[in-house]
């Protein structure tokens, strides 16, 4: 017996005693003294594992604290937590960032909430006490800090407290008005966050994304130093010199001294010239790592026209007047954009993959051997086929190679015809589509039928694919029914989706699909992970940008409105729109805009009716958005591409030797793989004696396997 095994079994016995009383046999007291704990092991031992008190007065047998552990242990207590999660996030959804809010500038009346505010304030009070009480209770059950499963131990409690905090500040109302306030406001936002503790899936999602923190501190750090060498050159070469004139008057060789007076507009309208500097430009050096930022998300176009342009300082810009200046924005590209920024990723996906435990060896020995054992284990029907001669001819022919053949080249001709249709087609072509059409249909008919004859009912039932089938055909059959030309054409279409039958018959697209097929329950959870922090962050552009003016691009398109709106928008920023002109429309500050809409401040020149709200922004927007275009395009959104490259390079793991034929059945020398690797990873990673699976049906059918038509070697291994 190992020492350390000694060790842990002697641990509770009374040494003293024990070694006191083989003094008369100096050799086993030699052994027990080497093999056993010391006095300072037992004592440490013994101080670790005392019992523990809670709020240093509550031991374990209490029957208050017994009460707590019951009460917070309780399925249904956690189902009333988990409810009021829900409905609170739902609440924050539908709840208007201020009491009153017109519908628009011209329309006074105010905006309802679907729920009047008095029940969702009350609802509020009634879900922060329902939060209070489960933190009580947990505190209560295992202690606040000091116990070894403390409740404030957990990260993820630790979170839990903050938000809760965070509510009961804002249900007392200890900050009326100002920025505090609204910062109480705004971590209503962080409430879905309570969501992910308690789905599995997503908890491991983003434990394993917080192990990626580490590594990527240091691709931040080597970010951050190019960015900044960058903005210092960028500030040497254009600071200054960016800048422009607002109205015709003062072109090039003009201006900053003709560009002043007024110019008249094209309306007739009289305004004023002015000299102004675009929103991206390399004046100073958080703006010039700002609009490297921008490069970074391969939104630079308009900046280097701009920079091309330049003619010198305080002088009106000119089409390509330096248009060698395009150098250092194709230099930065290359090292910013395409060499950190995918370093970033890259840095993110296998971290994140490595937290999970996928790159170890137990892991790789796994997923081989639970691939090879789906691929190879025996089929059966859930419901028994007709056993008459008939249906048996009927299924040899629909399960033939020529019949599929058939049926393959009818899904490519229908495809053909569909993709030669064109408006306005002649007489004859349209006669021939129609009359392929028909033909076609009928023939899926019969495939339909011919499946039917000769597996039943309970041939769809057991085969998925025959299903699809049926599903194509009803589809199909609609629209010959149909007298409708619009349903007809869909119904049509219905056919194009057997081609993914057809795509299962080539091997790399299958493989393709089996990829995509098992990466559907983590992509799932990413999925719902990402439209977790899209909504997070929606809600919070709906509470600071909902009634911010309308800009070059914040309009009826994309605006922060409501909270559909407002999703809309975050979508439509990380699938590639013009996020910076957002940001710098949401950045809007007085005197281009109103701060509050009151007559109280007559310096704003208001006199329409009272609000508690203005139409400006902040300049919080321009952190605000960089975080978000960060966090949830260059994160989030390429987690779905590091998911599915990791279970690509799975299905392409073969883990030895490559079986052309392995489609056909289990091979011998697949079946010895699999169970050398079924016992590889039970000696070697489970540390499971074989011997104890030896009555197992497993292990025998897997040994009768090997032992009949093997080798003298693969015998000797069995037995």
């Amino acid at each position: 017996i190992k020492t350390e095994h000694m060790q842990q079994l002697s641990i509770g016995i009374n040494v003293e005693e024990l070694i006191a009383s083989t003094k008369y046999n100096p050799e086993i007291q030699s052994i027990l003294t080497e093999t056993l704990p010391s006095a300072e092991k037992m004592a440490a031992h013994n101080k670790a594992n005392e019992p523990e008190r809670v709020l240093y007065c509550l031991q374990p047998s209490n029957p208050i604290r017994r009460f707590f552990v019951f009460f917070s242990n309780q399925p249904l207590f956690d189902t009333v937590v988990f409810t009021a999660i829900g409905i609170s996030c739902v609440f924050l959804i539908i709840t208007p960032p201020y009491s009153k809010v017109p519908v628009g500038s011209t329309d006074p009346t105010l905006v309802e909430p679907p729920i009047p505010t008095r029940i969702m304030d009350m609802m509020g009070l009634v879900f922060t006490s329902i939060f209070t009480i489960e933190f009580f209770s947990r505190v209560m059950a295992v202690g606040l800090w000091q116990t070894k499963h403390a409740y404030l131990k957990s990260g993820w409690n630790v979170l839990d407290t903050a938000v809760l905090v965070f509510a009961i500040v804002d249900e007392l109302q200890l900050f009326e008005g100002g920025n505090i306030a609204k910062m109480m406001r705004l971590a209503r936002a962080l409430r879905p966050l309570r969501l992910m503790k308690r789905n599995a899936g997503m908890k491991l999602l983003i434990d394993a994304l917080v192990g990626t923190l580490y590594p990527v501190v240091y691709v931040l750090l080597f970010a951050s130093i190019t960015c900044v060498a960058f903005a210092l050159i960028g500030m040497g070469m254009f600071r200054g010199r960016m800048h422009r004139c607002t109205w015709p008057g003062a072109e090039y060789p003009g201006g900053l001294t003709e560009c002043s007076g007024f110019h008249v507009s094209d309306q007739g309208y009289m305004v004023h010239r002015a000299w102004v500097n675009p929103s991206a430009n390399f004046d100073t050096l958080p703006r010039s790592m700002l609009t490297l930022f921008q490069l970074n998300t391969i939104k630079y176009v308009s900046v280097m026209h701009d920079t091309m342009d330049i003619t010198g300082l305080y002088t009106s810009p000119s089409q390509n007047y330096s248009d060698y200046n395009c150098l250092f924005f194709v230099v930065y590209l290359v090292i910013g954009s395409l060499f950190i920024m995918n370093l970033f990723v890259g840095f993110i996906v296998d971290g994140f993959n490595s937290s999970k435990g996928e790159d170890s060896e137990a892991e790789l020995e796994y997923t081989r051997f639970l691939r090879a054992v789906r691929e190879y284990a025996p089929s059966f029907d859930l419901y028994r086929s007709p056993q008459n001669r008939y249906n048996r001819a009927l299924r040899y022919i629909t399960d033939s190679s020529v019949f599929v053949t058939i049926s393959m080249s009818g899904v490519v001709v229908s495809i053909i015809f569909m993709l030669a249709d064109h408006k306005n087609p002649d007489p004859v072509f349209a006669q021939v589509f129609e009359l392929q059409n028909t033909i076609l249909f009928w023939v899926l008919v019969g495939e339909t039928t011919l499946v039917l004859l000769g597996y039943g009912p309970q041939g769809w039932l057991n085969d998925g694919w025959k299903a699809f089938d049926l599903f194509v055909c009803v589809g199909s059959a609609a629209g010959v029914i149909s007298s409708r030309r619009e349903i007809e054409t869909v119904s049509r279409c219905f056919r194009i989706f057997r081609i993914i039958r057809l795509m299962k018959m080539i091997k790399p697209i299958r493989v393709i699909l089996n990829t995509l097929l098992t990466s559907l329950p983590q992509l799932v959870n990413i999925a719902a992970l990402l439209f977790m922090f899209w909504s997070m962050f929606a809600v919070v552009f709906v509470q600071l940008y909902s009634t911010t003016k309308f800009g070059l691009r914040l309009g009826p398109t994309a605006n922060f409105r409501t909270y559909v709106q407002s999703l809309v928008t975050v979508y439509q920023m990380v699938t590639g729109d013009e996020w910076m002109v957002l940001m710098n429309d949401c950045a809007v500050e007085w005197p281009e805009c109103t701060p509050v809409f009151s007559t109280a401040f007559p310096e704003y020149r208001y006199t329409g009716p009272d609000y508690e709200f203005g139409d400006c922004g902040n300049v919080y927007a321009l952190g605000l958005f960089v975080v978000f275009m960060l966090f949830c395009q260059s994160v989030m959104l390429n987690l779905f591409i590091g998911m599915i490259l990791d279970n690509f390079a799975f299905i392409t793991d073969v883990g030895g030797e490559d079986d052309e034929d392995a489609d056909g059945g289990a091979k011998q020398p697949s079946t010895h793989q699999v169970l050398y690797m079924y016992i590889h990873i039970c000696i070697k990673y489970l540390y499971i004696n074989i011997y104890q699976w030896s009555h197992t049906c497993i292990c025998i059918q897997w040994s009768q396997i090997c032992v009949e038509g093997a080798d003298n070697g693969v015998k000797r291994f069995s037995t």
